[in-house]
């Protein structure tokens, strides 16, 4: 779900670039501040999520790059699961249901496709 607040679908799968996992975790932290903030006011909310990429000297297709590529190396998943459970406490057991989720996705789709 973070994810998908983060930014849309990138067909780009490569080295994440300068985006590291602590600097991911910050941003995912903010986004999900800013989904309570602006709940109900999609544009003020994308206005949010744009001030925070900016001030942060990010754009959408770096963090779009990251995930696609921890999507394509779903085992790397889990270091950023492990920053986010401890960036956002024991309330984030639930929270990291999507990655967990998404990593199992990802890897029974590798799986079926050898």
């Amino acid at each position: 779900m973070v994810i998908g607040w983060l930014v849309g679908c990138s067909g780009q799968v490569g080295e994440p670039g300068r985006l590291t996992e602590g600097k991911f975790v910050d941003v995912c932290v903010e986004m999900m501040a800013l989904q309570t903030t602006y709940a109900g006011a999609p544009d003020s909310l994308s206005l949010a999520r744009e001030a925070v990429f900016s001030r942060r000297g990010l754009t959408r297709e770096e963090v779009a790059q990251f995930i696609e590529f921890k999507k394509a190396h779903p085992q790397q998943w889990e270091s950023v699961v492990m920053l986010l459970k401890d960036r956002l406490g024991e309330g984030a057991n639930i929270s990291m249901k999507t990655f967990q989720e998404a990593k199992g996705d990802s890897s029974r789709q590798k799986k079926a496709g050898q």
